[in-house]
């Protein structure tokens, strides 16, 4: 009664996944004091164990988890790269797993009886023991490290807080392309596809880019670019994520120049000629 103390964990898990997907491990973060842009409070990812490759989604209430995992199942089967097995797939031998904690937007009924329907055995940590749930946790406090990171990198050159979620998918992006000491000398990207991750020059998050405004969208006497701020990279397009100062919303575009020593995003610059 008076030396009861808790059992050490295991330094690494006893069973590490030998093909993708078959197990996954789930966690959402806590909310955000703001909301972002587009009104999400909460990140949810997905993390592959086999491969590490981690997929987020941003919610604005917990209650939306089951129909992104939904998503996410639909888009693993409908997508599959070179050798990736579908979720759906269940033997004796090979029973896909997610791993979660206990919260209550794993534990619903629904949430239960989809899981039954695709074969997937869910399983939890013990109440109070997040540890047991470590993969998706430090993934999660590794994202957001990252985005807090991109958020504040310049003294007095802060990003506004409600690119969170911009920032987390840039952190996401670049993790998934990244080294990781959980891989023998490949990315988590290579790890899942099987090939080099094709992606664009990076460039400091957050500073001052011109966007070209195409042709067909400008009057002669326009301005040929628009000021806007570097916010990520798209997946599947070879260019930029940026937000348009002007027309206050985002665009993708390959058409960029950036000047990244400057983060002055609100105030007025000299014309640029592109």
């Amino acid at each position: 009664l008076g030396k009861m103390q808790k059992k050490p964990f295991p330094k690494q898990s006893q069973h590490r996944a030998t093909k993708p997907y078959e197990i996954l491990h789930s966690d959402v973060c806590r909310p955000m004091q703001v909301k972002s842009k587009g009104g999400s409070r909460y990140m949810l990812t997905f993390t592959d164990d086999f491969s590490r490759y981690t997929t987020a989604y941003f919610i604005k209430s917990k209650s939306e988890v089951l129909s992104k995992f939904m998503e996410y199942v639909n888009s693993v089967e409908k997508y599959t790269g070179c050798h990736i097995t579908k979720l759906n797939i269940l033997s004796e031998e090979d029973v896909q797993v997610l791993r979660s904690d206990n919260g209550g937007e794993y534990t619903s009924n629904n949430f239960a009886k989809f899981c039954a329907e695709k074969g997937i055995s869910h399983e939890f940590t013990d109440p109070y023991f997040p540890q047991q749930n470590a993969i998706a946790e430090q993934k999660n406090r590794t994202i957001m490290e990252g985005a807090r990171l991109m958020l504040y990198h310049a003294y007095n050159a802060k990003l506004p807080l409600e690119f969170w979620t911009k920032a987390c998918s840039t952190a996401v992006y670049l993790h998934n392309r990244s080294h990781t000491t959980a891989l023998k000398d490949e990315t988590p990207f290579e790890s899942l596809f099987g090939g080099r991750p094709d992606i664009p020059q990076l460039k400091v998050y957050g500073c001052v880019s011109y966007v070209l405004v195409p042709d067909n969208q400008r009057r002669k006497l326009d301005a040929k670019a628009h000021k806007a701020i570097l916010i990520g990279y798209p997946t599947g397009v070879k260019g930029y994520k940026l937000y348009d100062l002007e027309k206050k919303n985002f665009v993708v575009s390959r058409d960029v120049q950036f000047f990244e020593d400057n983060f002055d995003h609100f105030k007025e610059g000299p014309p640029v000629d592109m």
